[in-house]
């Protein structure tokens, strides 16, 4: 006779700051882990499996224990950063395709080695601000859009700031109605709502994957 049981439960992780929701399932003594939190892994992974975590003993003395782990602050840093340049690259290769004089029939796009800081940083920002406004507070899209387009605005006028002074700023909307000092402008606000939509998915895709950390103990 097969017998089967199920055991959901809802916890909060302090230390990642969002909400785990998980579910166990026992079948004819097998159990099955699934993690239905959208900011955790989505797969389903056994659990106690024989068998998968023990060596043949003729083949070696050590058994291998895997353990998941989300990706760490440095590496979702650093693809933040590499989606900022590419969204850099495609707009303004698109841009000029219908804007330059002469188009840009070879699709051309460009961007610089500070876009990369500034993009990553502010993304980075903009996850911790989503975590806390969303998975703590449930505060809805429509509110955290607002919240994230003044950070966004904020992040490009200080980062131009700086980099005024050092003579390396790359951008001038000068020739905007609704501009302050050239550094932002408010005619790319229906653009920069729609990134800060895409960072909020991009956000919960990095926090969902998880890689594994394999480490051999000596069978006893």
């Amino acid at each position: 006779m097969t017998t089967t049981t199920t055991t959901t439960t809802n916890t909060f992780s302090g230390d990642n700051n969002y909400r785990t929701s998980s579910t166990t399932t026992t079948q004819s003594g097998l159990n099955y882990h699934v993690n239905t939190n959208p900011c955790s892994t989505a797969s389903v992974a056994p659990m106690n499996f024989p068998g998968v975590l023990e060596s043949k003993p003729d083949e070696s003395d050590n058994k291998t224990d895997a353990s998941f782990s989300p990706l760490p602050a440095w590496l979702r840093f650093y693809v933040y950063g590499l989606h900022g340049v590419f969204d850099e690259v495609v707009f303004t290769a698109l841009y000029d395709l219908y804007h330059a004089d002469k188009g840009n029939r070879q699709l051309l796009g460009y961007s610089t080695l500070f876009s990369f800081f500034m993009y990553a940083s502010c993304s980075y920002f903009v996850e911790r601000l989503y975590i806390r406004l969303y998975y703590k507070h449930g505060v809805p899209v429509y509110v955290r859009i607002p919240i994230y387009l003044a950070v966004l605005y904020a992040w490009e006028l200080t980062s131009g700031l700086l980099l005024r002074q050092l003579g390396a700023c790359s951008w001038d909307y000068s020739h905007y109605d609704y501009n302050f000092m050239g550094l932002i402008t408010l005619e790319y606000a229906p653009a920069w709502c729609i990134l800060c939509i895409i960072q909020d998915l991009l956000s919960d895709f990095l926090l969902a994957l998880r890689f594994v950390k394999k480490t051999k103990t000596k069978l006893e």
